[in-house]
């Protein structure tokens, strides 16, 4: 995207919730996503070393 990690950190803010958002909508788009890939993976793991001890 082209811009520092001084401007992403700048850019974030805490939601109602204590989550952390984006104020610039590209950045929260991206975080997002990242967010919900990292998270199926995650699972993903999960399940096949649930399945490994079997």
């Amino acid at each position: 995207m082209g811009h520092t990690i001084e401007y992403m950190i700048m850019q974030r803010k805490k939601n109602m919730f204590g989550g952390i958002e984006y104020k610039h909508e590209e950045i929260d788009k991206r975080y997002r996503a990242w967010g919900a890939a990292t998270s199926y993976i995650r699972g993903k793991l999960n399940i096949q070393k649930t399945n490994a001890r079997g």
